[in-house]
């Protein structure tokens, strides 16, 4: 059997020593074991590895120890970035750095290494004012905010081209499906050729093979499907596995956590959904939650009733893209707190994010695919000798979900359902919505936009969209958010007459939604003068700081006399005429207000 002790690699002391004292890691996981030797070696890597498998701790030893050894070759200075680390959320970003910073933060490294994050949330010039004046040798960044900085410091795009070093892309399969392979491209274009690069993912895609040609020279494939420091070839490891898990490894390339218990529920109706989460998690109140839903509009609209419902002792966070530089915050006192919490949520917390001790993942929607389940059910049970739980709330049409699950390889246990404690909560939430819809016209708002989204989700992105689509009450739906009534959608064009559920408004439902939609229409067409004066003013303050950087630029390339002159006229010119036009279309609703900060840089 392989040796899997850290003492048996050849990487710098240091590294082991952080290892030892602060890590407590005896022995390397399969991934480590595999990846660092090669990476360290001259080597690119492409590595596929499950979920909690240790692929962050690999990289980033193997980026460290690089960079010890490229450092007593050739010593550089704080503003040589030598190491890049591209992750694509803030939350594994963060994850990523908070590791890196264990070593970092030690005396033998920080005499001559230093790390920068940069993610987005937070103002690009500031950031660039923070490497300007700290420097930093190894960048951890989300691509968008990495693209940001390469087009307002030219400073940053030419101290990468001379000392780069290591790449690191982490959950490369995720990043490629948000659509940020446009933004690792122009990253690349900045980047030399003679480098080192890892890409790092738990599913392998046509997208990421393309990438791998454009990244890697000659790159070495690992394929990593457990966790332990066990001997990948070992017979009794094969045939302890079952025929599923089997399966599943074949059909997925992913592999279910053994302390995972994956169960599922049926309801008989949409609107038994919230009745039961409050029903389960009141049996449990000192558990620690994550509830999963399709879209940030329904995360937004629920959130607010699971609030109402459920006891106040419990506390309640809710995350998903949208909520920009909160997010960190809110992901931050989430990961920190105490058993009896909630985190309401969308699919973004579902990658590999290292939260301790989730006792519960519950899917409220339909994962979209079988590995989408994987991913979200890997928030629980990730941890090795601790026991997680997994849940799907199912429709009685969505069984067909389940069994596509277990025919790849799940093993699922249903659960019961109290239909009699169900009934009342469920007459109670109802009502409460309906209400509120109708006392509060954001509120209704609110209702609409979730059950919009939820329709557009369910009928495109799942892999079972053509069956579930068909066969889904749109009108119980409808009822179980609370409609005042149902909008017009071309996705549900000829589908309400053929529901056997009735809406469950109210005579006068219809003319309160019509009155709310005008107060609101009034409302913001008043309020938008008066927001675009104020953006006005704040932009003419960022437009001032934007010209002054501009002319620092300038200065670096060395422009003198006539020429400089004549370039600052046309820059200047360019940019006015430009932000003039930008106004203009504002004003006449050609763009939203969310592409007039995009242009001006505001967060």
């Amino acid at each position: 059997m392989d040796n899997f002790d850290w003492d048996t690699l050849s990487v710098d002391e240091r590294i082991l020593n952080v290892i030892r004292n602060k890590f407590k890691f005896k022995q390397m996981t399969p991934v480590q074991k595999a990846v660092i030797p090669l990476f360290t070696g001259f080597k690119d890597v492409c590595c596929e590895a499950v979920t909690g498998s240790g692929k962050s701790l690999a990289f980033i030893v193997s980026v460290l120890d690089i960079l010890i050894k490229q450092y007593e070759k050739e010593p550089f200075n704080k503003h040589a970035i030598c190491g890049l680390i591209i992750s694509p959320t803030r939350e594994l970003s963060t994850q990523t750095f908070d590791v890196l910073e264990e070593f970092l933060s030690d005396s033998s490294f920080s005499e001559f290494l230093n790390a920068q994050l940069f993610i987005g949330g937070n103002n690009p010039i500031i950031d660039g004012e923070n490497y300007l004046q700290n420097g930093g040798n190894i960048f951890v960044v989300t691509p968008g905010r990495m693209v940001d900085l390469l087009e307002k410091y030219p400073q940053i795009g030419i101290k990468l081209r001379k000392h780069l070093q290591v790449l690191v892309i982490d959950e490369t399969d995720v990043l490629l499906d948000m659509g940020f392979d446009k933004e690792v491209n122009e990253i690349l274009s900045y980047l030399p050729k003679q480098r080192r690069t890892g890409l790092f993912s738990a599913t392998q895609t046509k997208l990421l093979s393309r990438l791998v040609k454009l990244g890697l020279r000659n790159p070495i494939r690992i394929e990593i499907k457990e966790k332990k420091a066990i001997q990948l070839g070992d017979s009794e490891i094969e045939n302890s596995l079952s025929s599923g898990t089997k399966s599943l490894l074949k059909s997925t390339g992913l592999q279910i956590s053994p302390y995972l218990s994956n169960n599922y529920v049926i309801l008989e109706s949409n609107t038994h959904k919230l009745p039961f989460l409050v029903h389960f998690v009141k049996k449990n109140p000192t558990f620690k939650y994550i509830l999963f839903f399709s879209t940030c509009a329904q995360v937004d609209y629920f959130a607010e009733a699971l609030i109402k419902f459920l006891p106040s002792e419990l506390t309640i966070f809710k995350l998903h893209r949208k909520l920009k530089s909160r997010r960190q915050k809110i992901f931050n006192k989430f990961k920190s707190s105490e058993n009896g919490s909630i985190l309401i949520c969308t699919d973004i917390m579902s990658r590999g994010i290292d939260i301790p001790e989730i006792d519960w993942v519950i899917n409220v929607d339909l994962p979209n695919t079988i590995q989408d389940y994987i991913h979200r059910s890997g928030r629980s049970g990730h941890q090795i000798g601790i026991q997680g739980n997994s849940m799907i709330l199912c429709l009685q049409h969505e069984d067909d979900y389940i069994k596509l699950c277990q025919e790849k390889g799940i093993d699922f246990t249903q659960m019961k359902v109290p239909k009699k404690k169900l009934l009342p909560l469920a007459d109670e939430i109802s009502s409460w919505l309906r209400q509120h819809c109708r006392d509060n016209a954001e509120f209704y708002e609110n209702s609409m936009k979730a059950f919009v989204s939820f329709i557009r989700n369910y009928s495109t992105k799942n892999m079972m969209s053509s069956i579930l689509f068909q066969s889904m009450d749109w009108i119980d739906l409808a009822n179980s958010f609370g409609l005042l009534k149902v909008p017009i959608m071309p996705e549900l064009r000829k589908k309400l007459a053929e529901c056997p559920t009735k809406l469950l408004a109210e005579p006068g439902d219809k003319e309160i939604a019509n009155s709310h939609k005008k107060a609101l229409e009034k409302l913001r067409s008043k309020g938008n003068q008066g927001s675009t004066d104020k953006v006005t003013r704040k932009n003419q303050i960022k437009v001032t700081e934007q010209r002054a950087k501009m002319k620092a630029e300038i200065k670096l390339c060395k422009l003198k006399g006539k020429k400089k002159k004549r370039f600052l006229n046309e820059v200047e010119f360019d940019e006015l005429a430009e932000d003039a036009r930008m106004v203009k279309k504002l004003k006449k609703g050609k763009i939203t207000q969310a592409d007039f900060d995009k242009h001006f840089g505001i967060d």
